[in-house]
């Protein structure tokens, strides 16, 4: 399935989402509830800043290269330009958000989460630089340096501070470091305000749209942990994050591939031939992707408990696996909608209308958090999590089809269904422990769910030649 092109980024997409659980498993153990809890708000308070400071920067940089008459040197320096420009309004928002968050932390938790702000917002216009210029390997190169070195340097920095919370942030700031080392054309260079003003202004009219749809798709994903901070504290915040990373991340590294290797060729059929000649390919895709995230999305939801208890410090583990089923319901309404009803906007060239999708799901997350959070707990985060998703799901659905109609194979979602309620079943009924446990409850849940399908299937076929006899 894979082409030759997408299997780069696919290496660069794995081994970061295997880097976040191998944190999630280390960093758990190594620190407690609450100094984890306050680094997993400072993570998301930086994830959450920079798509709201850099994101625009990084997607213009990315489209607008080979579109201008200028040379390298005077895109490079408009970047620069640019960058300091959101790197200072990135600064002072943070100013605002350790006001809030963090005014019981300790100021080393305060000047790394701001290092690794701005960074990191580096680091997004390095990606897009080396994208754009066709450096594929220095990509993952740096994608690998950046996410495989927060978690080595990060470990190695709470040995050498014993439960700090700040000693995984210092570990991050490291790896990034050195990852844009890896492109110093970028870094080095002069910056003209005055003359880079019409690219820089060539950027921000390209970028501000884009902008407003990835911080509304980041307010979704992150808001909780930051209102969880101010709401409920670290603790909190700790547990709802393991339970989070453990869903949401395996979801993503089974179903992101499937869009990466198949989009070239998907736009280069709608191109050539309309959606006639990209709905076999649309076909296919949402079929792995039911087919693949049906039965992950089952085996989280059936033995959180059991999976947390092997990959999590123990103090972190009762709440990690209350949290873990709806964040895997909610990551896989996620992942269809963007993966794959978001399709409609962008075969259309009507990205604009995904912000009528997501922006209410958005607002309505953040309510139903303010209300539900201080009444049910951390969990009720978990609640409109997967209830906003769901949300966005059903609008991606609405208002995609007025641009482009994205099918959806009825057959290979009641297969799907039905083999994924036969896991599930399976799952609930074994009571085995341990990490052996673990390993048998995955090749017997293969076996069930392979079977399961194999028998759906085959009476599927067997429908239509009955109805024609």
């Amino acid at each position: 399935m894979f082409r030759a092109s997408a299997l780069p980024f696919a290496i660069a997409n794995s081994t970061a989402a295997v880097a976040a659980i191998g944190s999630v498993i280390l960093f758990t153990r190594l620190l407690s509830p609450s100094n984890y809890g306050v680094y997993a708000s400072a993570f998301a308070a930086v994830l959450l800043l920079q798509n709201l400071a850099f994101f625009w920067l990084q997607s213009a940089a990315l489209r607008l290269h080979g579109k201008v008459d200028s040379d390298d040197r005077h895109f490079s320096a408009a970047m620069r330009a640019s960058f300091l420009i959101s790197a200072i309004f990135a600064s002072l928002v943070w100013v605002g958000v350790a006001a809030w968050l963090f005014a019981a932390s300790s100021v080393a938790v305060v000047l790394l989460g701001w290092m690794l702000l701005v960074l990191r917002g580096w680091l997004s216009l390095v990606n897009a630089w080396n994208r754009s210029h066709g450096h594929v390997w220095r990509y993952v190169a740096t994608e690998l340096a950046s996410s495989a070195g927060a978690l080595l340097f990060g470990a190695g920095a709470i040995w050498m501070l014993p439960n700090d919370a700040s000693a995984p942030l210092l570990g991050a700031v490291a790896a990034v470091v050195l990852a844009t080392l890896l492109t110093p054309e970028l870094l080095f260079g002069p910056v003209r305000m005055h003359t880079s003003s019409a690219q820089m202004r060539a950027f921000w009219h390209y970028g501000a749209p884009l902008a407003l749809v990835s911080l509304a798709t980041t307010l979704l994903a992150l808001s909780d942990r930051l209102l969880l901070a101010g709401l409920l504290g670290p603790v909190a915040v700790g547990g709802y994050s393991v339970g989070y990373a453990l869903a949401e991340r395996p979801l993503n590294l089974v179903l992101q591939p499937i869009g990466l290797a198949s989009k070239p060729a998907l736009f280069k059929a709608f191109e050539t031939g309309g959606i006639a000649a990209a709905r076999p390919i649309l076909e296919r895709d949402a079929n792995w992707l039911m087919l693949l995230g049906f039965p992950a999305a089952a085996t989280l939801i059936a033995v959180p408990h059991r999976i947390a208890t092997i990959l999590v410090g123990t103090d972190m583990a009762a709440m990690a696996a209350e949290v873990m089923p709806w964040v895997a319901l909610g990551t896989l309404f996620s992942c269809l909608a963007v993966l794959h009803f978001a399709l409609a906007f962008q075969l259309s060239k009507n990205t604009a209308w995904a912000i009528a999708a997501i922006a209410p799901a958005a607002a309505a997350n953040i309510v139903a958090n303010l209300l539900l959070i201080p009444r049910y707990g951390f969990v009720a985060a978990a609640w409109s999590t997967a209830a906003c998703y769901a949300l966005v799901l059903v609008l991606m659905i609405l208002i995609g089809r007025r641009h482009v109609h994205v099918p959806l194979p009825v057959g290979a979602l009641l297969r799907a269904t039905a083999s994924s309620l036969a896991l599930f079943a399976f799952l609930t009924s074994s009571g085995w422990e341990g990490v052996s446990g673990l390993v048998q409850m995955v090749v017997g849940g293969a076996v069930v769910y392979c079977t399961a399908l194999a028998l759906t299937t085959a009476m599927g076929s067997r429908l239509p030649r009955a109805a024609a006899d």
